[in-house]
């Protein structure tokens, strides 16, 4: 065997093995430092539950005394809901936990949403 193909060999092999050397590498880190934790992916209890987020902002748009679009919905797969964005008053900000609670499927409720008369008053534009 000639030198050219020894060094053609040895080029080959390594070119080869380097990726496997980087995912040793990025799965060693990912374990030492905690990359990924917490996620969906890793724990599919964590996965964002849209159908319930959704069935939660259609009730409350049903009720006239909850602006809706100024309230953000987030449910996990295990039913806690969090609410949060603002509200022009301390009974809509307890009217849309209340209806949160009230639909099927909810676990908890987390209210983080704030009372500011002024941001709580915005409408949607409307055409």
């Amino acid at each position: 065997m000639s030198k050219f193909q020894k060094l053609a060999g040895l080029v080959v092999s390594s070119a080869l093995l380097l990726p496997v050397a980087g995912f040793a590498q990025s799965t060693y880190e990912a374990e030492r430092y905690g990359y990924g934790r917490g996620t969906s992916a890793d724990n599919p209890s964590d996965a964002k539950d849209s159908s319930l987020s959704s069935r939660i902002k259609q009730e409350m748009s049903k009720d006239t005394d909850v602006r809706a679009h100024n309230i953000t919905v987030d449910a996990d797969n295990s039913g806690v809901v969090q609410l949060s964005g603002y509200a022009s008053s301390q009974s809509e900000a307890d009217q849309a936990v209340s209806i949160a609670r009230r639909v099927p499927g909810v676990s908890a409720v987390q209210d983080n949403i704030r009372v500011d008369p002024e941001q709580g008053t915005s409408r949607p534009f409307r055409y």
